[in-house]
């Protein structure tokens, strides 16, 4: 089995610049306020994003939803992936992205690898000129 790797402007994007609007409590922690148990689009565009009952990204680009991973965008990729996961039999979390943030001591560890993913996104998209299937070697 090969390695792959990026190009080197994918993983080395700077977050792009989101318009954060939090709504939270004042004396709201930040472990909570960072919480997210599931991502979705808040408006039908896609261009704002609500990360959970306090924060809503937006002035997410248009072409931020130009580069696939298999059937999904990136975007929807994390969207999808980052996000709580319950047994339903049991009703046991199998998978629950705080606790990377938590592994990691950095309560908006989600929030940065959504605006990093949106960026690399759009970083990639600047480096095409064509159809997905005319770029040589991005994927």
């Amino acid at each position: 089995m090969g390695t792959f790797s990026w190009p080197r402007t994918f993983y080395r994007s700077k977050p792009i610049s989101l318009v954060e609007t939090i709504s939270a409590p004042t004396q709201t922690d930040d472990w909570t306020l960072w919480r997210t148990n599931k991502m979705k689009y808040a408006r039908s565009d896609r261009s704002a994003i609500r990360f959970n009952d306090y924060i809503e990204f937006s002035a997410i680009p248009e072409h931020a939803h130009t580069v696939r991973l298999g059937q999904l965008t990136l975007v929807d990729w994390v969207l999808d992936r980052c996000q709580l996961v319950k047994d339903p039999s049991s009703g046991r979390t199998i998978f629950d992205p705080n606790d990377i943030s938590r592994r990691h001591g950095c309560p908006r560890l989600v929030a940065d690898f959504l605006a990093t993913t949106i960026a690399a996104s759009c970083s990639a998209t600047d480096h095409w000129t064509g159809d997905i299937a005319e770029t040589d070697g991005l994927f």
